[in-house]
């Protein structure tokens, strides 16, 4: 990410004082453009195989602005911006798709502080497999050429009849208000995250249903531990959602020279009278379609980096406690990085959704092999 300094004079509050306070103000920004192109064939039950291919571009942008001042306290807008077009897509409602999110940090001695669209405290802290190549393991940029019908967010209809990573993303990017604190034991954080209504297209919990609007509380914590010589992260996390949801997380990273181990466990249920929908009378709310709620999943993944060259091999499993609802999904991805501006990527994925028997059309498998190109700015 490139940086940018500026030294600004900014007089005292409210020119209260003669004095005047120093003050530094950083730029930061992140251009990042791939191509991918893959080639799939998914086999359907009954007999019906299909073959296909695809261009697929995405653009990301990040950028920020910190005012750093009183030398601890840091003040700072963050906005992270995505452009994808997915070529003949018919699993999805239109060819485009347009990710926006912004949100401000302020830093202090005390903790930081959080406010606008960003993920909670549980699914920052995640050391799960979810950082291993573009594709990734958590909420997977696969499903571009491996559908699964267990996860559904089209412009009419929203369901997850299982969950789509280990990490809590419930509440995916809605607007939410966080607290962390500073380190305790010289090796611990906490985290707090409030979200006033919950439903987000990044996340798993649908805008149409009659909970859609209640608010969530999460709590979690990450360690980090120095083991002979390598580094081990450690993260935990506890969310409530829609009066009556509770998903735990936990998770755990080992680096230790070019290796890195990782692996992620994610366990939700409900309690009372208000568990996932067995009938739905709304169009847009399939059968199950909060089946996630009831679910647990859990992933690893072991990645290695020689010179320019990264390769790691992903697993996810999630599967539904009520229904016969699981997946299983494999990647491999491989990086080579050409200069700093050039990086190369081979991917290789394996999807395998099994459905409820009372839902026949929710079985597939396929296999996909994808290249692509990357270019940093």
């Amino acid at each position: 990410m490139k940086k940018t300094k500026t030294y600004l004079i900014c007089l005292s509050f409210l020119f209260a004082s003669q004095n005047v306070v120093a003050g530094e103000l950083e730029l930061n920004h992140e251009l990042n453009v791939r191509g991918y192109y893959g080639v799939s064939q998914s086999k359907k039950k009954p007999s019906n195989n299909n073959m296909s291919n695809r261009l697929v571009n995405r653009n990301d942008f990040k950028g920020s602005a910190t005012y750093d001042f009183e030398n601890d306290y840091k003040l700072g807008i963050h906005n992270s911006s995505s452009l994808i077009y997915r070529q003949h897509d018919a699993t999805y409602n239109h060819d485009g798709e347009w990710r926006f999110y912004n949100y401000g940090m302020f830093t202090t001695p005390y903790g930081s502080f959080i406010g606008g669209q960003d993920f909670n405290v549980a699914h920052r802290f995640h050391r799960g497999a979810k950082d291993f190549g573009p594709m990734g393991i958590d909420d997977s940029n696969m499903t571009w050429f491996l559908g699964d019908a267990n996860w559904k967010n089209g412009k009419n209809s929203v369901a997850f009849l299982t969950p789509k990573s280990s990490s809590m993303m419930d509440d995916g990017r809605a607007l939410k208000f966080s607290y962390i604190t500073p380190k305790v034991f010289e090796n611990t954080i906490f985290g707090f995250t409030y979200t006033p209504n919950t439903p987000s297209r990044r996340g798993l919990i649908s805008r149409y249903n009659d909970y859609a609007h209640d608010d969530a509380y999460v709590m979690a914590m990450h360690n980090e531990w120095e083991i002979d010589s390598g580094d081990l992260y450690t993260s935990a996390g506890y969310g409530f959602f829609n009066r009556n949801t509770q998903t735990l997380t936990l998770g755990a990273t080992y680096l230790q020279g070019n290796w890195s181990f990782a692996t992620g466990y994610r366990n939700s249920f409900t309690y009372g009278d208000e568990s996932i929908t067995k009938t739905s009378t709304n169009s847009r709310l399939p059968v199950f379609y909060d089946n996630y709620r009831e679910s647990w999943s859990w992933d690893a993944s072991v990645g290695y980096k020689f010179g320019p060259i990264k390769t790691s091999v992903a697993y996810l499993h999630t599967q539904a406690k009520k229904t016969d609802n699981q997946d299983d999904l494999f990647i491999w991805n491989n990086t080579y990085a050409y200069s700093k501006m050039i990086d190369f990527y081979l991917i290789g994925g394996y999807l395998k959704a099994r459905g409820d028997n009372k839902l026949p059309a929710n079985n597939n498998r396929g296999y996909a092999a994808v290249a692509g190109i990357g270019l940093n700015f």
